[in-house]
């Protein structure tokens, strides 16, 4: 199997030593890595005699202590980037929570103003109902006063009758005493009759 993917090679010079580098990476990042090996050689191993192997060893281990604390440093950035994440997903929420609590403020605020104009309604209604029981309590009055009237005309009713009978027992008596004198006329001029013949 052959690969496919498309591969640099570099001459690079590395602590005094020509090295030829492939690599999949661009020439010119192949170039900047070979040169921080490079620096990094250089100031490890300086006016040292120290052989190439153990500089280069040592020179490793210092790019990997520098390796792991980027990735140390990488790892903190992830947890602060995380920790922002939450802080913005909380701003957010607080936010939207802040929104719904002022739509509901409005809500509630038209809600008071409708029950305000529906308590002003009824106020008015109150109002009409009021003057329509004055009305009727006029109207009670009225009637009542008419039926202590009407209640009173059986007993003006019967005053007037024992008036009137007692009137119609005094013109009996005074027809019969009309009549009983009446009677009396008739036989002095019965008797009167009599003796002129």
């Amino acid at each position: 199997m052959f690969d496919t993917e498309e591969r640099n090679v570099v001459t690079v010079n590395i602590f005094g030593q020509e090295y030829t580098i492939s690599g999949g990476m661009s020439r010119d990042a192949i170039m900047k890595v070979a040169d921080y090996v490079n620096s990094k050689m250089t100031e490890i191993g300086g006016e040292s005699s120290l052989p190439a192997s153990r500089v280069a060893i040592l020179s490793a281990m210092d790019i990997t202590g520098e390796l792991f604390e980027e990735q140390k440093n990488h790892k903190e950035n992830e947890r602060y980037q995380q920790m922002w994440e939450e802080v913005k997903a909380s701003y957010i929420k607080a936010r939207d929570d802040l929104n719904a609590a002022a739509a509901q403020k409005d809500d509630l605020i038209r809600q008071n103003g409708e029950k305000d104009q529906q308590l002003a309604n009824l106020y008015n209604e109150l109002a009409e109902v009021k003057k329509h029981n004055e009305t009727l309590r006029g109207r009670v009055e009225e009637l009542t006063n008419s039926l202590e009237y009407q209640q009173s005309l059986p007993d003006q009713s019967a005053k007037k009758i024992e008036e009137l009978e007692a009137k119609c027992r005094d013109i009996e008596s005074s027809f019969f005493d009309i009549q009983m004198e009446n009677i009396r006329l008739k036989n002095e001029n019965e008797t009167l009759k009599k003796q002129r013949y």
